[in-house]
């Protein structure tokens, strides 16, 4: 099985991926999964998610299953923007852990998405987040979905992040 080949780590792309400098591993709530057994729907096989703080970069490593279909074969458009929409909330996340995007919880507050392709099932996936730009409590931030790091681009989007007002703020 997969899991037993060694997951996503096994694979020599994800190998080659995770010695870039700068590349840390990262347990997120979605990600911690491991000591559970392998998905018994097959929906997610593997999940491995990667900060990069020389570069401000989240990256979120994915095994889709064959069950993520919203058409046959194609994976369900509202798992991608659900993928997309968590890996810009992880980098929004470590921003705010290393202390570059200040103080205080955010939220999404819009999540735009543009499909490129259709995204087969059963497939490894990377989706890249970087920091675009900020404004007092906005965070705007890019995402990418790829097949593998620089290979075919299946979904792109812009997410827009709003800090909670801190009690200094409120008026």
């Amino acid at each position: 099985t997969f899991h037993e080949q060694g997951g996503l780590v096994g694979l020599d792309w994800v190998q080659t991926f995770l010695k870039e400098p700068g590349m840390e591993l990262v347990h997120t709530c979605g990600a911690m999964a491991d000591a559970v057994a392998p998905d018994h729907m097959d929906l997610i096989k593997d999940v491995v998610s990667v900060w990069n703080p020389q570069t401000r970069e989240f990256h979120s490593l994915l095994a889709l299953g064959s069950e993520v279909a919203g058409h046959p074969r194609i994976t369900h458009g509202g798992l991608t923007a659900a993928i997309l929409d968590e890996t810009t909330g992880m980098l929004v996340y470590e921003g705010k852990r290393a202390g570059w995007l200040g103080p205080g919880q955010a939220f999404t507050a819009r999540l735009e998405v543009d499909y490129r392709r259709p995204l087969p099932v059963d497939v490894e996936v990377v989706c890249t987040a970087s920091l675009l730009e900020t404004q007092g409590r906005k965070i705007w931030v890019r995402t990418e979905m790829r097949d593998r790091p620089g290979g075919e681009i299946y979904a792109e989007g812009k997410a827009l992040f709003v800090s909670v007002k801190q009690p200094e703020q409120a008026t």
